[in-house]
């Protein structure tokens, strides 16, 4: 099987039947809020800013597309390598508001990103089992339009 290349038709169709199964539902959008607030808290930010709260998130209407995935290698104890070339066009949003406090005054500022277009290569390694983690890293700079 290493090596192997198949396009993304079929995973495409599966993924999207199951992606409008949760979509909208409050549970999906907690964990992905969760996930976002996470990575906010880790930022470092300048002594001005008194915290980043996350006021809005939309995942959009599409999903990423799989354009051709490949296996470069599938390990013994059952961990895997996957290079996968993917466009996106969906939509994603966030809207963000740092509390920033500029001579003794708390100043809201309002700012929203939105993703309308990724494409790009990434490197996918599932651990072999019992693992629930799954690695993705850019193979290189993905292009992106926000």
């Amino acid at each position: 099987l290493n090596g192997a290349t198949v396009t993304g038709a079929w995973f495409n169709a599966l993924a999207a039947r199951m992606f409008w199964n949760v979509y909208s539902s409050p549970k999906f959008l907690a964990f992905v809020r969760s996930k976002i607030e996470r990575k906010i808290a880790k930022v470092k930010k300048p002594k001005m800013v008194e915290r980043i709260d996350l006021r809005h998130v939309t995942v959009g209407p599409n999903l990423p597309e799989v354009r051709a995935a490949t296996l470069r290698k599938m390990d013994p104890d059952g961990g895997m390598h996957m290079e996968v070339a993917f466009a996106y066009h969906g939509g994603f949003q966030i809207i963000v508001e740092p509390l920033v406090r500029v001579l003794g005054v708390a100043i809201p500022i309002c700012m929203s990103l939105r993703v309308t277009r990724m494409d790009g290569e990434v490197l996918v390694y599932v651990p072999p089992p019992p693992s629930k983690r799954l690695w993705l890293g850019f193979l290189a700079q993905p292009h992106l339009e926000l």
